[in-house]
């Protein structure tokens, strides 16, 4: 039987990423197909002209969003508490920090390469999102490949990596051409897309399906 390929385009700091990822997961283990998915995860930035240094959330969201800093604390509140429905925990606070994602999507796909990818993405999502760490940092990133067992002799092999680069800039310009402007975007088997996070129920559905097809 061939597995389900499932091509999740996100980033690392979306938290809607992050919570359709759990209830993905979630879905695989209730409908017993943990050993006949494979999940390949491809870049996406939310914020692709932001400054290496980031940026407060709460400025982020009056800048980009025209939100006051109340309207800021409730949509953090609502975040905060659908994460902790769905089984995680988000620490975002007044400081939090929109970043960066460049360096983080150029580890996923060295991650790719050596087979750790899903165990990066999953690290990663706990360090931004629980352990508040600034993954927009070369040696943050370095201590999180370590964690899910990649080696590095040089982390300029990651960081400076052409083809990477280049990479990654052809899956932004492939995912913008075929409209993506938003994420999660999900493709089940290369075919059937499936926008923004779904219910577990919804999920399980969607799997049941591609294993008929």
């Amino acid at each position: 039987m061939e597995k389900i390929r499932i091509d999740f385009v996100s980033d690392v700091v979306c938290p809607w990423c992050a919570i359709g990822y759990k209830r993905l997961k979630q879905a695989i283990a209730e409908t017993g197909l943990q050993d006949k998915v494979d999940i390949v995860w491809h870049p996406y930035f939310l914020n692709p002209d932001m400054p290496q240094e980031g940026e407060n959330n709460n400025d982020y969201g009056a800048r980009k969003y025209n939100r006051s800093l109340e309207e800021s604390l409730l949509n953090r509140e609502r975040i905060t508490a659908m994460a902790k429905d769905n089984g995680l925990t988000f620490n975002l606070d007044d400081n939090t920090r929109v970043i960066n994602t460049y360096k983080a999507h150029v580890t996923l796909e060295y991650a790719r390469q050596l087979g750790k990818q899903t165990a990066l993405k999953e690290r990663l999502f706990t360090a931004f999102f629980t352990e508040k760490k600034d993954i927009s940092k070369t040696e943050v990133l370095e201590q999180e490949m370590r964690a899910v067992g990649l080696e590095l002799n040089d982390s300029a092999d990651v960081f400076n990596n052409q083809d990477i680069q280049s990479y990654i800039e052809a899956e932004v310009s492939k995912w913008q051409a075929v409209g993506i402007s938003s994420v999660p975007t999900m493709f089940f088997n290369q075919k059937l897309r499936v926008n923004g996070s779904q219910t577990i129920e919804g999920y399980k559905q969607i799997l049941t399906e591609a294993m008929a097809h």
